[in-house]
């Protein structure tokens, strides 16, 4: 094969042209979209493997999926290293502020 033409173009997180083999994927998080809209329940999905096999960039097509459905999202890429508790603190606020609208509270200043 054509190295050139070859549609495989491994980088972290860089979408190839093709997600090749992914259809089945694609469509079982699609479904779980459309069960959670319509107030059902739905088994979570899992994924592992090596490094390079395409989990970070099937991860952001679920997000563009997600958003594309009207979901909010947020991305985590590790939360092991601090307190977990103030970095889900942190994006839960991100979270509510992205779909409330609103813009942050700025600080103040007080005339003296």
């Amino acid at each position: 094969m054509d190295q050139g033409l070859n549609p495989y173009t491994p980088g972290s997180g860089i979408k190839p042209l093709k997600l090749a083999g992914r259809d089945g994927d694609l469509e079982a998080f699609s479904v779980l979209l459309e069960r959670l809209a319509s107030g059902q329940h739905e088994r979570s999905l899992v994924y592992s493997g090596l490094r390079g096999v395409g989990k970070t960039v099937l991860l952001l097509e679920f997000e563009t999926l997600a958003r594309e459905a009207g979901w909010a999202c947020n991305d985590v890429e590790e939360v092991g290293s601090g307190d977990f508790r103030q970095t889900f603190a942190e994006l839960a606020y991100q979270m509510l502020l992205s779909m409330s609208g609103c813009a942050p509270a700025r600080p103040r200043r007080w005339a003296s």
